[in-house]
């Protein structure tokens, strides 16, 4: 059919030549249209030559003739496809067939059409072989390794390889798998990315023909991903107590720090469609996800240090491969702080105190609340109370972190006595709602020892600073009297020997050793104060007392004695005798003055020692008054009802009579001090309190009184408790009018003296007044001149008795200060220029030295003044107004003091 419709058509055109006759192709037109031979005919007309006499009016009507026959002929008709369709048909049937002959078994058409077109060549027969690879065509994971392994059959091989084809990016690979003969080959492809086709090659050994001809079947690796997580959201919801807001973790960041109960939200989304998620748990917990496509998600509480991982499964049930693991760190909520900073130490403390407890607290969250804890330590019971009592402070200051509370702790209210004692700790809870946490401070102490106890150790106390001082004043004096002496052979030398020097340098060592003696007793006499004063076991009035005497003690070693020191010391040094002599003698002028200024605060510290005992008789009589009737009250109280409560009160009830007995001896023992000879008003109240305690029939009162309490006799105990604290009242009454009156006779006295001191003052410095004028007013060649300089003397002579006087005084009373010796010390300067001036008929100078001296005089009794009127004051302003309007009198024509 092909060569019919198509060769030979083909072949008849390419034949066909310009003057071919064409007759035979118009009478097949005309068998097949009307007209038959007629065309034929025309063809010839038309084609025939000019020459062979063919008229063209014949040609022109055959043409007509035969246009009118085909006017109407439809051509095209008779062409039509339909005509030929079989033909056509049986072409492209052939046609269709090859192509999948083709398709299917493409080597072997295409080898089988090589052999056809080349039949002079020769083709060898290829021998039997065969390739059993393993695993052959496979899905693998990606990221997987494939191990390929293939045993040959067939001729000996040189060489094979595997030849590894991508079809998706077009590229071959091949691997060299042997050398040399073998019939296992095996090779390893790791962490495989991409899908691919392999097969394997072999190269014959004897047989070149055989090249390009072995080779394996072709095999295809598919690779499936696993579901795996592209973006990871977190968010952090902490605890509501905490206060603290939301807060998202980085993308992608899967490990956190959170505190217990912080809520969690985790978000994934995968790069495939999943059927479902699991997050599972190091401790075993597992928590579905929700969700659908790519998107999961999940919430859960955070409640320990923990693992979790996230398991993913798609829709062909594959899961992700080693889930990166993160880590839960639970954030630990630090127990909350607390800390007692008021006191802040164990204390003793009076029965009749009232402590404040201030307690600072802090949490890095948040406070709820905070307790003081206590319990009873009893000296006077087998074993102290192991029974803690809590009580809840109420107010504080600050915010909802950091407070600080404080609880004012009536001591009055505690069922405590002489010698028990309290432990106490502050207790503090946060605001976690489940489990919160707690913080407690260290465990303190309280005392609550007995005066008696207390003044005991002070009495102790003072009588070792007592001898401390008289070894340094003992010390002081005799390095006095050794500068003295050496001042003496200084000033008759011209040259210092060593040895000189060495004595010098040892008396300088001895005044430090001195001074640092001094420091120790001030550390201890202030240790003792404070000591008093946490006890509140002295009065304002002594405190005040003690007070001046540490400024006193200060005051002993000057500055100006530490800078005499140190000009001796460069003095000797630089080798210079004269400015030796000087610095030498400036040194011994302060340490006499430190000898004077130490005996003047010794005397006032054993005065204030005397007041000092006196008030601690007084506070033991009203301190044993007061837990007297501490007795009665609780035994007026519904709370009497317990026996072990009577039984402690019996105990305590002994205790008063046994401190009362030791008061006694006490007194005793004060009414024989030395210093008490000259208050006799004082002794006999201290006899009358004596006689008071000593009384058989206060004795009596005591064991019945006891007796009462433990034979539970309600009404008899509170009867005699009741005439016990009056018989009490009474002695600290005769204790209290002893001390009034000791303290009231020593300001009197010394009230006395400053009065008498203030008028020898004031009439010197009328005397001065007069010899300045004189002076003034005299010539240097008069004779009164001798009258005016033996007037001076004489004065200078009184004022040096008023200044003995003085220091007297000072040893007497705080309120004699360095200023009046300073004034007084200038005035007598001045008075002694006055008379060098004299002598020397300098009358100017003479009066212009008097001038200064009066000056200072007036500046004395102005200073005397205040200081009277100070110890006035303290007695409540009694006589003040009197004795000021008899200054006043007594100042007469001076004027203004300060002029």
């Amino acid at each position: 059919m092909l060569y019919k419709l198509i060769i030979i058509p083909f072949r008849q055109y390419l034949k066909t030549k310009a003057n071919d006759d064409l007759s035979p192709f118009a009478a097949e037109i005309g068998d097949r249209y009307q007209g038959k031979d007629k065309l034929v005919n025309l063809y010839q007309l038309i084609v025939r030559d000019h020459s062979a006499g063919t008229s063209e009016v014949l040609k022109e009507a055959a043409i007509k003739s035969l246009s009118d026959l085909y006017y109407k002929e439809d051509f095209n008709r008779e062409l039509k496809l339909k005509k030929f369709i079989p033909d056509v048909l049986l072409i492209f049937g052939v046609l269709f067939v090859s192509l999948f002959l083709l398709i299917l078994f493409p080597k072997g058409i295409i080898h089988s059409t090589l052999r056809l077109l080349n039949p002079s060549n020769e083709y060898a027969i290829p021998p039997v072989f065969q390739f059993d690879v393993i695993p052959g065509s496979i899905a693998v994971i990606k990221g997987d390794e494939l191990k390929i392994k293939s045993t040959y059959q067939g001729p000996v091989l040189k060489n094979a390889y595997l030849y590894l084809i991508n079809p998706a990016e077009n590229k071959i690979e091949n691997i060299y798998l042997m050398k040399g003969i073998s019939d296992t080959l095996t090779v390893e492809i790791m962490d495989i990315k991409a899908s691919f086709q392999y097969r394997i090659k072999g190269e014959p050994l004897y047989n070149p023909q055989l090249e390009n001809r072995i080779w394996s079947e072709l095999y295809e690796v598919k690779v499936k991903s696993l579901p795996e997580i592209q973006n990871l959201d977190i968010s952090i919801h902490p605890p509501v107590y905490t206060e603290l807001s939301a807060y998202h973790l980085e993308r992608n960041i899967g490990d956190f720090t959170a505190l217990s109960g912080t809520n969690v939200q985790l978000k994934i989304e995968s790069d495939k469609v999943l059927s479902g998620a699991l997050i599972t748990f190091g401790s075993g917990l597992e928590i579905p996800m929700s969700g659908k496509d790519k998107k999961y998600q999940a919430r859960f509480s955070v409640n320990r240090n923990d693992t979790y991982h996230i398991v993913l499964s798609d829709t062909s049930g594959l899961q992700n491969k080693d889930p990166i693991e993160y880590y839960i760190s639970l954030l630990d909520d630090a127990s909350p702080v607390i800390e007692i900073i008021k006191p802040g130490e164990d204390l003793e403390s009076p029965l009749d105190a009232t402590l404040e407890i201030t307690a600072s607290t802090y949490d890095d969250y948040g406070i709820d609340k905070a307790f003081l804890v206590y319990r009873y330590i009893r000296k006077s019971d087998l074993m102290s109370d192991t029974n803690w009592t809590r009580t809840k402070f109420a107010g504080f200051t600050g915010n909802n972190k950091q407070r600080d509370y404080t609880y004012n702790w009536d001591f009055n209210l505690l069922p405590v006595a002489f010698d028990d004692g309290i432990e106490y700790y502050a207790y503090v809870q946060d605001n976690r709602i489940n489990n919160p946490g707690v913080g407690r401070s260290r465990t303190y102490s309280i005392r609550f020892p007995s005066l008696d106890e207390i003044f005991n150790s002070v009495d102790e106390n003072q009588e070792e600073q007592n001898n401390e001082l008289e070894d340094i004043s003992r010390e002081s004096k005799q390095l006095k009297n050794t500068l003295q002496e050496l001042s003496r052979e200084l000033k008759q030398k011209k040259n210092i020997e060593w040895e000189k020097k060495q004595e010098i340098q040892e008396a300088i060592n001895k005044q430090e050793k001195l001074e640092e003696k001094l420091k120790e007793i001030q550390k201890s006499l202030d240790e003792m104060v404070q000591k008093l004063e946490q006890n509140k076991a002295i009065s304002e009035e002594i405190l005040d007392k003690y007070t001046k005497i540490q400024e006193l003690f200060n005051e002993i070693a000057t500055p100006e004695l530490r800078e005499a020191i140190k000009e001796l010391q460069k003095a000797m040094e630089e080798n210079n005798p004269a400015k030796l002599s000087k610095a030498f003698e400036n040194f011994r002028i302060n340490q006499e003055a430190f000898q004077k200024q130490l005996d003047r605060t010794y005397e006032l510290l054993k005065k204030a020692q005397l007041e000092q005992k006196m008030d601690q008789l007084v506070q033991q009589a009203r301190e044993l008054k007061e837990q007297q009737h501490k007795i009665t009250r609780e035994l007026q109280s519904d709370k009497t009802k317990s026996e072990e409560l009577k039984n402690r009160l019996a105990s305590e009830e002994e205790k008063i009579q046994q401190k009362l007995e030791k008061l006694e001896k006490q007194v005793d023992k004060f009414m024989n001090e030395s210093m008490m000879a000259e208050y006799d008003k004082s002794q006999n109240n201290l006899k009358n309190a004596s006689a008071l305690m000593s009384d058989p029939a206060l004795q009596s009162l005591f064991k019945e009184t006891q007796q009462h309490l433990k034979n539970q006799r309600r009404s008899n105990s509170i009867s005699g408790s009741q005439k016990l604290e009056e018989n009490l009242e009474k002695i600290n009454s005769s204790l209290s009018q002893a001390q009034t009156d000791m303290l009231q006779q020593s300001r009197d006295q010394i009230e006395r003296k400053m009065k008498h001191t203030l008028e020898k003052i004031l009439s010197l410095s009328h005397e001065q007044e007069k010899l300045q004028i004189s002076t003034q007013n005299t010539s240097p060649l008069s004779d009164e001149l001798k009258d005016i300089t033996r007037s001076q003397g004489q004065l200078m002579n009184n004022f040096q008795r008023m200044i003995a006087e003085v220091v007297e005084l000072s040893r007497e009373t705080f309120f004699i200060d360095r200023s009046v010796g300073q004034s007084l010390g200038n005035t007598q300067k001045k008075m002694m220029e006055s008379l060098d001036q004299l002598s020397e008929r300098s009358m100017h100078s003479a009066a212009n030295s008097q001038r200064e001296a009066l000056k200072n005089l007036n500046l004395s009794a102005q200073k005397m003044q205040n200081a009277l009127q100070q110890l006035l004051q303290s007695q409540s302003g009694l006589g003040m107004e009197k004795f000021l309007e008899d200054m006043k009198k007594m100042a007469g024509m001076q004027g203004q003091l300060n002029e």
